[in-house]
């Protein structure tokens, strides 16, 4: 198991330090730039994770619950993260404007700005001093809407793939299920923002 923890905060951290820093000077951060490799990445174990927990909790073989489990995932991928991330980013630039948040380089000031701005950082020079724990930090705060997107669409494909199963036990399947992977990453990303304090 810490084998398998290692392997996971080596692959997280590889991803969210592929995102060129030269870019990110000019115009800001688009964080789904950086959420996006690593949910290719993660795709697979986040999959086999899901689908052992809502094969516990329904019954049955592991390979009926993987279907669903793996085409929901798909589908919140490609369509439900994008569309989460929009709307923060909709939310953020709509609230920030009309609440006028002020800009602070560093301490709790800084904090509030990332996790506020945490859609689309702006380049600003305290976020890229403090890239090694503000990309987490950012990340972290997108579990939130991500989680959500995801849960709701994965619960409707495993209701459309699993019609004999009892609706209520399908949702609470695939609630427990995402949440199991959501707090795994949050755990990692957790700590990469620790680690980079």
């Amino acid at each position: 198991m810490k084998i398998e923890r290692r392997i996971l905060f080596g692959i997280l951290t590889v991803a969210l330090w592929s995102v060129p820093s030269s870019a990110f000077a000019n115009m800001g951060l688009p964080m789904i730039v950086v959420a996006y490799p690593g949910m290719a990445i993660l795709f697979i174990p986040i999959v086999a994770i899901e689908a052992y927990v809502l094969r516990r909790i329904l019954g049955g073989s592991y390979s009926r619950a993987l279907g669903p489990v793996a085409v929901g995932n798909a589908v919140s991928t490609f369509f439900g993260i994008p569309a989460a991330w929009i709307l923060m980013v909709i939310a953020q630039y709509t609230f920030l404007d009309r609440f006028d948040v002020g800009w602070q380089a560093s301490g709790p000031g800084l904090v509030r700005n990332i996790v506020s701005q945490s859609a689309f950082l702006p380049p600003y020079p305290g976020i890229q001093a403090n890239m090694s724990w503000a990309l987490p930090l950012a990340m972290l705060v997108l579990l939130v809407p991500f989680f959500l997107a995801s849960w709701l669409i994965e619960h409707w494909v495993a209701r459309m793939m699993m019609r004999d199963v009892e609706p209520r036990l399908v949702l609470r399947g695939v609630l427990v299920a995402n949440a199991a992977s959501y707090v795994m990453l949050a755990v990692v990303l957790g700590a990469l923002a620790l680690a980079g304090i």
